[in-house]
């Protein structure tokens, strides 16, 4: 597997500029709703390795008719031992860096990419909020092998800042398989974010 991790840093003006292009380019539909269809069409699949989303992820990828061709694998690892034991990222890398870091991010991936043939996945981990980092969240998108690390600052109450993550998710996941694929895409259900 190539490992091409690059950081990208966001803040939440990324957020409100992805929400208006969303609101202004799918009319009613929202993001969630093409995801699927995106990955389907495409013939893609999706795992997650979730923390401050807790499921919220793969939760809203199986809200949509059409999900079981796609999600193969949803893993919470809320807890630090978790992260650990079920996806191997290092104690060290949780002691010397936190569970909420760049370097936790790539560890959360790699172990998916160990439990999973998923071509697209996904790891979020973050702090919600309350508290002094609320908002602080690294996502971390791998297809095929091709990986991006966001390091966000989001604004908003806890349940605002996980579904932030999950729209962010789905959309740089989109333009991650786009700047990948290229030309071979369908395009049918592909719209510009």
């Amino acid at each position: 597997m190539k490992n091409n991790s690059i950081i990208i840093l966001g803040d939440e003006m990324e957020y409100v500029i992805l929400e208006e292009k969303v609101k202004s380019q799918l009319d009613a539909q929202t993001l969630e709703e093409n995801f699927v269809p995106f990955l389907i069409d495409n013939n893609f699949t999706v795992s997650t390795a979730e923390s401050l989303t807790a499921g919220l992820i793969s939760g809203t990828v199986a809200n949509i008719p059409g999900s079981s061709a796609v999600l193969e694998l949803g893993l919470i690892t809320y807890n630090e031992g978790y992260k650990n034991i079920v996806l191997n990222v290092s104690r060290e890398t949780l002691s010397k860096h936190s569970a909420v870091s760049f370097e936790t991010c790539t560890e959360m991936l790699d172990g998916l990419s160990k439990l999973s043939n998923s071509n697209l996945l996904i790891a979020a981990t973050g702090y919600a909020g309350p508290g002094e980092n609320a908002g602080l969240v690294y996502l971390g998108i791998d297809f095929k092998g091709n990986r991006k690390i966001y390091r966000l600052n989001l604004q908003g109450e806890r349940n605002q800042v996980r579904k932030k993550v999950v729209n962010l998710a789905f959309s740089n996941s989109m333009k991650l398989i786009r700047e990948v694929e290229g030309y071979k895409l369908n395009v049918n259900k592909i719209f510009t974010v």
